[in-house]
């Protein structure tokens, strides 16, 4: 009686933790997006910004978590002040990377800023 029961135990426990882990990415990526959230509105409002930024959220399965903010097409004088606003509603492990367009370099140049001590 007790061996089909740890069958499907051995067989369904993969499937389990894979499922979990799944749920809990999504769970974070839900959390970061709520994080940056009251950042990435103002980026829309903005008359200058607006369709000149993007961003995106990736979160692994472990603790990996990362925001990419592409700002090639906008002015340099809105840059820092974006990384500025973004870095300072990070969670602790979460990093930010920063794709740019330079003159002076070719192809695009992307730039990780880590968001480093407690909060």
């Amino acid at each position: 009686m007790l061996a089909p029961v740890a069958v499907i135990a051995i067989c369904a426990s993969p499937l389990v933790l894979v499922l979990w882990l799944l749920n809990r990415r999504d769970r974070r990526r839900t959390a970061l997006w709520n994080a940056i959230g009251p950042a990435v509105r103002l980026i829309d409002r903005h008359p200058d910004l607006a369709g000149a930024v993007a961003v995106w959220v990736e979160v692994g399965l472990g603790w990996r978590a990362r925001v990419t903010l592409d700002v090639c097409h906008a002015e340099g004088r809105h840059v820092w002040a974006l990384v500025e606003r973004l870095t300072a509603r990070l969670p602790q492990r979460a990093s930010l990377r920063v794709i740019t367009v330079s003159r002076a370099v070719r192809p695009p140049t992307a730039v990780s800023v880590a968001a480093l001590g407690a909060r």
